[in-house]
């Protein structure tokens, strides 16, 4: 059983998420068969060559050619694209800051406090 679950991992390739965040881009990423839902940050693909990068989100995703989403970029996959690369190692899909959909909400909510009166101080001498 050992061997199989070793010779499926080699087969497939190994995909290792190196930083996100808790929201990310809208739909889904394939790299070599493998599917990330909303991704964010970096995938490293474990050294499969050619690398398959087919972007189904909203946002372009960089290709590297070194693993941890480092050194020289070898393409831009654009949304609705589907590329080939020989000589990319990792994937970045970058999520600028202002879509976080908490951020978002923060002004609202800071609002919404200061038009209400009083602190925490009015519940206790009403009740």
């Amino acid at each position: 059983m050992r061997s199989v679950v070793t010779a499926l991992g080699a087969g497939v390739g190994v995909l290792a998420v190196v930083a996100g965040t808790a929201y990310g881009a809208q739909g889904r990423l394939v790299v070599n068969g493998v599917e990330h839902r909303e991704p964010a940050g970096c995938y490293t693909d474990a050294g499969t060559s050619p690398m398959r990068v087919r972007n189904e989100t909203d946002h372009p995703v960089v290709v590297h050619e070194s693993v941890n989403c480092s050194g020289a970029v070898d393409m831009v996959v654009q949304p609705g694209e589907e590329r080939v690369t020989r000589l990319g190692k990792s994937v970045f899909v970058e999520v600028p800051e202002e879509e976080d959909p908490e951020e978002a909400e923060e002004p609202e909510s800071e609002s919404g406090a200061e038009s209400g009166s009083g602190s925490g101080e009015e519940p206790e001498s009403a009740g």
